[in-house]
């Protein structure tokens, strides 16, 4: 979109007609998904395309059952423990604060099925693995190959975030398909 500002005011004009006005965690996701497609540094862009993504899974919580099996697991940890075994007691307590969240990648699983996305697994898993491999020194992969993955990240950071916004409410523009195709 960067290459041609007619698609870019196209875009808008299409959206001015019917956007909504909230599209709740979508808006925080298009705003950071945008700073990572107005950013030159392909690092940059990997970081905060994948940033969008993982910021939408935040919110996620423990189903009722979930919590249920954690409260279970507190009272089994605290039955086995001994007066003097301190350590158990800290494990349970911390079970009981449900200090054990949604782990990111759990979220980001959520939110690709809430969304009916879940052909995008593998996909997201590809992309964060080679940005944890990279970003912690366990990866090496020329400039090349890191331009590539940053467009590889944005494409499917940019399909997530627009289904979402399509989802809340928000009449996407036509030219979303042609920089963000569903497959």
């Amino acid at each position: 979109m960067r290459a041609d500002p007619e698609q870019f005011l196209t875009a808008l004009r299409e959206l001015a007609a019917e956007f909504p006005i909230h599209l709740s965690t979508a808006a925080e996701g298009v705003r950071i998904l945008n700073l990572a497609l107005i950013n030159p540094q392909p690092l940059a862009q990997i970081a905060l395309a994948l940033s969008a993504i993982e910021a939408l899974g935040q919110d996620e919580t423990w189903t009722d059952a979930q919590a249920a099996l954690i409260d279970e697991l507190a009272t089994q940890v605290e039955t086995q423990a001994t007066s003097q075994d301190a350590e158990r007691l800290e494990v349970a307590k911390a079970l009981r604060r449900s200090l054990y969240r949604v782990g990111l990648r759990q979220g980001v699983m959520r939110v690709l099925a809430r969304l009916g996305l879940q052909r995008f697994r593998k996909e997201w898993d590809r992309i964060y693995g080679l940005r944890s491999g990279l970003f912690h020194g366990t990866v090496r992969l020329s400039e090349s190959e890191i331009a590539q993955l940053a467009i590889d990240a944005m494409t499917l950071c940019g399909r997530i975030i627009l289904a979402l916004a399509a989802r809340n409410g928000a009449k996407l523009p036509s030219i979303s398909s042609v920089h963000f195709p569903d497959e």
